[in-house]
């Protein structure tokens, strides 16, 4: 991502807005009148400013007087966002799937199970033209026939990033052994669904059914506004995300 602004004027925040959200992120806690004095703003276009960034979950305050402002991290909100469009999955699955085969979209597929996400995946791998960027729990079991998709890729010297969501022992091995197969993948703490973006053309997205299970529903979105908005946000996270080591 070239710039927090950037990033989050693609989240469809005003200017004032973003002003708002990006002086609270260089000065950890203000409160309204101080945030106004640098912004050179009135104080009460701040209270408005902060009251809606607070309802669009950018930013929460404390119990202080005067009251001090904080900003949500920013993959907090990406997450955030993420799992909102993870949870259209039933109600596009039943949309999509209810639909004659003659009036399917072409920009949204619901994808029913785990066994096809892995399917669509490695035959997308297969025909990758430059770069694919993934964001994963860090605990999914591929066949092998998925990893040597992921290791050829990496061989004929497309981009291939992994920001990982845990890094325990439970998945040591397989990143370590995925790092020494020359992919790239980094670490980052936190909680979210699957999301591969390929292309920065098209975007497939994978959440469990239910908490602990492993078996998983998903979307494959033909989208290049979302894969392009989505990918600066995977740059973004990468440069914020820690080496495998």
């Amino acid at each position: 991502m070239k710039s927090l602004k950037g990033l989050l004027s693609k989240l469809e925040l005003t200017n004032l807005e973003a002003n708002v959200y990006e002086i609270l992120y260089k000065n950890a806690k203000l409160d309204a009148t101080t945030t106004a004095k640098k912004l050179d703003k009135p104080v009460e276009s701040i209270h408005r400013t902060i009251n809606k960034l607070k309802s669009k979950g950018f930013i929460t305050s404390n119990s202080d007087y005067p009251q001090k402002h904080y900003v949500i991290p920013m993959d907090t909100i990406i997450n955030n966002k993420i799992l909102e469009l993870g949870g259209l999955l039933a109600e596009y699955g039943e949309k999509i799937s209810g639909k004659h085969p003659s009036q399917k979209t072409n920009l949204i597929k619901y994808i029913p199970n785990r066994e096809t996400h892995h399917i669509i995946g490695e035959n997308l791998f297969n025909r990758l033209k430059n770069e694919v960027l993934i964001i994963a729990s860090g605990t999914g079991e591929f066949k092998p026939s998925f990893f040597a998709s992921m290791v050829k890729i990496n061989k004929a010297g497309k981009k291939h990033r992994i920001i990982a969501m845990s890094y325990d022992e439970s998945n040591v091995e397989k990143l370590t052994n995925w790092k020494n197969n020359g992919i790239q993948i980094r670490y980052k703490k936190g909680k979210a669904l699957n999301l591969i973006i390929y292309d920065r053309e098209l975007i497939q997205i994978a959440l469990r059914t239910k908490e602990g299970s492993r078996e998983k529903e998903g979307l494959l979105i033909n989208n290049k506004d979302l894969a392009t908005f989505l990918g600066e946000f995977h740059d973004y996270l990468w440069k914020n995300s820690s080496e495998i080591v």
